[in-house]
This record gives C-alpha cells, structure tokens and sequence, in this order.
C-alpha cells in the first residue's frame, strides 16, 4: 500500500509544486537528463508507525509517517536534507470488522499531511539553496527519482 501510493503522492507533489518534473532513476542523473535541471530530490520513507485501538485502550487507529527528502545538485552532490513527520488517525469502527480500512484511511491521511508539511516549508529551504528564484516562483525544471 505504502510504496505506489507513495510514489503516486510524491509525483503530484512535485508536479503542483514546481513549473515541470523529469523523474530520474538516479540521484546523479540530473545533468545527464536535462541541462535544465536544477536539483534531484530523493524521497525515502523512513519510519510508519500505527496504533491500533486495542494499543490506545481507545476506539481510533493512528498513524505517522517520517520522511526524509534528499536534495541533490545535478551532478549528484547532497547539499540538503529535510526531515518532516505526517500524521493520521480516524475513529475505528463501532462494529467490530476488519481493521484494514481504517488503519488505510489513517495512512492516507498521514501521508496528506506529511506532503502538506513539505509544500510549506520546502519553499524557504529551497530558495535558501537556489533551487527556485528569490521572487518565489517555481523553477524551471527539477527531477524526483521515485522510490517503490
């Protein structure tokens, strides 16, 4: 569940958030892909956590997500790292079922989150790093290997 819709998640991200994407399969193909190229971003998924209501001593599943997102010139040299947390939960259900559907739901929205944390401060990080102009507009090209 988590690596297609993750990827998925993380190409519509980009595609919102700068004027074009080239997906690359390697942190050091930026250069070798495109001229325009600014940067390669590397997201890696690096903790999924649930709880479940028999865990919570609650009726509600619960979950987080961290990822790192790796920025890369496009020659492949990191010059920046960005860490940010995405969190979820829903109500479980008041007859007792399967548990899948709730907890998906709790990762999705976790997963929303965690995207939306992105969008909001990448911004400032990535004009710090020359990746898109001081007046705030998007670049002209950026990559984004996707991880499944």
């Amino acid at each position: 569940m988590l690596g297609k819709a993750q990827s998925e998640g993380f190409e519509r991200l980009m595609n919102a958030m700068f004027t074009r994407t080239v997906p690359v399969t390697a942190t050091d193909a930026g250069g070798r892909t495109d001229p325009q190229i600014r940067g390669v971003l590397e997201p890696i998924l690096e903790d999924y956590s649930f709880v479940t209501p028999r865990d919570a001593g609650a009726r509600i599943f619960a979950v987080s997500v961290k990822y790192r997102i790796n920025g890369y010139d496009p020659a492949g040299k990191m010059f920046e790292s960005w860490t940010f947390t995405g969190y979820g939960s829903v109500a479980a259900p008041t007859l007792p079922g399967s548990s899948a559907e709730p907890l998906q739901e709790a990762t999705t929205l976790a997963m929303r989150d965690a995207g939306a944390k992105l969008a909001a401060e990448f911004k400032d990080a990535a004009i710090a790093r020359g990746l898109i102009p001081a007046g705030g507009t998007t670049s002209p090209a950026e990559v984004s290997p996707l991880r499944d």
